[in-house]
């Protein structure tokens, strides 16, 4: 079979993506589309809770390895599996699709669960929360509304399922060896709601907006705004090996992390952590720092190394982390309405990157740092 095909498995259409690598093991990621951005005031958390329902099941069932995960645009399940407890995975799905779980029991037995969530979710996500207070998207949050928490029932919860959890928002994606499954070709599925999601903007602001800046006790925290763009595939892929150059660049000169957060299907913010921040005393010394040190030379030797390290993966053998690559894909068929196999990927990484030139990293690099966009708060 190709790389990944759209199959019909017990009478479900399913995305196959074959990795023979995995040697009679697969991940099965079931992706109910919607999320956090549709719940009206008065439902604003069922995403999330009804997530926890669903996966009631596994307090006793351990025949298989599960988890769940509600962000604004979607809600995932992933079952880690042997290739002989697929039938059972898929019969679980089947019964999760059906609503079996939402009983009062359940609902009663999981909301410890996820009230100690979102008292959880408000201690350690600070930093995240200050970089995006006030926008539209802090209103939208999965966690959701503690009076919703606390006096939803399982009727309020099933209504709740009728409504989003339908056959167009629904995709299953298997990932792994899938020699062993029973499956036939069927008609590829048409991702109609693509692009007719509720889009947010989360600030009217450029690429290259730095949201904030802050000294903390462990370093400097910089939060990039920026807006990614999706034409096809190869543009898509592009715009990311241009970030992965100029980013491991930065890390490279000032020794520091660099991370993302995905806030929208166009959105992310890019924060770029460095825990001696003391070495170059407050934010506009860093800044100063880097436009002294990166200029064209330096982009065009730091191409060159890339290249190099990268050929030297490529020649060990990659192999592919199935739970990785199955986040990818998820987010590849939420966002761009498509899924984007790895060694297509692989191949298309490999031409671009003898094609991109020191201009186009070091135009990504001032459209970042634009002295005349971004503001600093400390």
């Amino acid at each position: 079979m190709n790389e990944i095909e759209m199959l019909s498995v017990h009478n479900r259409e399913c995305i196959c993506y074959d990795i023979r690598e995995a040697q009679g093991t697969l991940l099965v990621g079931l992706v109910v589309e919607g999320g956090s951005v549709l719940e009206e005031e008065c439902e604003k958390g069922y995403t999330h809770f009804l997530e926890h329902v669903m996966l009631s099941f596994s307090k006793e069932d351990r025949r298989i390895k599960c988890r769940g995960y509600t962000d604004f645009y979607y809600t995932y399940y992933i079952f880690s599996i042997t290739s002989d407890m697929f039938n059972v995975c898929m019969e679980l799905i089947d019964e999760i699709l059906t609503g079996k779980y939402i009983t009062t029991y359940n609902v009663e037995r999981v909301r410890k669960d996820v009230i100690a969530e979102y008292k959880e979710f408000w201690v350690s996500k600070k930093e995240f929360n200050y970089v995006l207070e006030g926008t539209d998207y802090i209103n939208h949050l999965a966690i959701g509304k503690i009076e919703n928490i606390q006096s939803c029932n399982s009727c309020d919860l099933f209504d709740f399922f009728k409504e989003k959890y339908q056959y167009q928002f629904i995709d299953i994606i298997i990932i792994g060896d899938t020699s062993k499954i029973d499956a036939k070709k069927c008609i590829t599925k048409k991702h109609n709601y693509i692009g007719k999601k509720k889009e947010i903007s989360v600030l009217e602001k450029k690429y290259g907006t730095i949201i904030n800046a802050k000294i903390a006790l462990n370093g400097i925290h910089i939060f990039f705004y920026k807006k990614r763009y999706y034409k096809n595939k190869v543009s898509y892929v592009t715009e990311i090996v241009i970030d992965e150059i100029l980013f491991s660049l930065i890390e490279g000169i000032t020794s520091s992390e660099i991370s993302k957060i995905n806030v929208s299907s166009l959105e992310q913010f890019v924060c770029i952590k460095i825990s001696n921040g003391y070495m170059y005393g407050d934010i506009n010394a860093l800044l100063n720092y880097l436009h002294k040190k990166i200029d064209k030379n330096i982009i065009q030797k730091h191409i060159r190394e890339y290249r190099i390290q990268y050929k030297m993966y490529i020649s060990k053998g990659t192999g592919v982390n199935l739970e990785k690559e199955l986040l990818r894909c998820i987010n590849d068929l939420v966002y761009n309405g498509e899924i984007i196999g790895y060694k297509e990927m692989l191949s298309i990484i490999e031409q671009q990157l003898y094609i991109i030139s020191a201009e186009q990293i070091f135009e990504a690099y001032h459209s970042m740092f634009n002295q005349e966009t971004y503001y600093v708060t400390i």
